[in-house]
């Protein structure tokens, strides 16, 4: 009520021709500046993604050159936090550098246009495609990724024959469900998936690194 006294004030001297400066100086802190806003925390539960952006993962020149929504909803972005906070942030941090992701989630379209596996875990985004720049370094960041045991599925993608050093990682995590850690290698050039052994992965010393 004292503010509409205030306001009502304000108008009068304004058609009285009362100088800017007065008509100002009259009215109350509260009418000339918007309160502050207000400071809320996030909640406890809310993941915090350290090192990654959900525009990263549904960024795509595929679907940019054919003119294709790869949107998330909140469920699909609920995963990526998950698959973020879980394998990759952790990754990240104990890797030291950048680490890239070259594919995250897919609409089906999209999974479709890359010919994506029809239940790709991509299209659910519990899924990224990711290197460190070289496949000597994809190596030890599939090590980092085993040792870790953290994660659904790794595939080391397109290897050399007899080796272990991939041109990308795949690596997914399931929020919801059991994560089975399987680990396996694309050969180039080659149809099917191979088990990889574990210890052996760990043992590898890259640039020297054969299966």
């Amino acid at each position: 009520m004292t503010n509409v006294i205030w306001i009502a004030s304000y108008l009068a001297m304004t058609r009285s021709g009362t100088g800017a400066k007065r008509r100002q100086d009259s009215l109350p802190s509260s009418v000339l500046r918007p309160p502050s806003p207000v400071f809320r925390p996030p909640p406890k539960n809310q993941i915090t993604m350290k090192y990654f952006t959900i525009s990263e993962f549904i960024k795509s020149d595929t679907a940019l050159k054919m003119r294709l929504w790869n949107g998330a909803n909140k469920e699909i972005e609920e995963n990526i936090h998950s698959l973020v906070d879980e394998v990759l942030d952790p990754l990240r941090e104990r890797y030291g550098r950048p680490i890239y992701v070259t594919s995250g989630y897919r609409c089906p379209k999209l999974n479709n246009l890359v010919n994506g596996a029809p239940n790709s875990q991509h299209m659910r985004g519990e899924a990224a495609d990711i290197t460190g720049g070289s496949p000597a370094e994809n190596l030890k960041l599939a090590q980092m990724i085993a040792e870790a045991g953290n994660f659904d599925q790794m595939i080391l993608e397109e290897v050399p024959e007899n080796s272990l050093e991939p041109r990308w990682i795949h690596v997914s995590y399931k929020r919801l469900g059991w994560n089975r850690k399987n680990i396996l290698k694309k050969v180039a050039g080659k149809a099917g998936y191979i088990t990889v052994d574990v210890a052996r992965m760990r043992n590898a010393e890259c640039g020297n690194a054969k299966d």
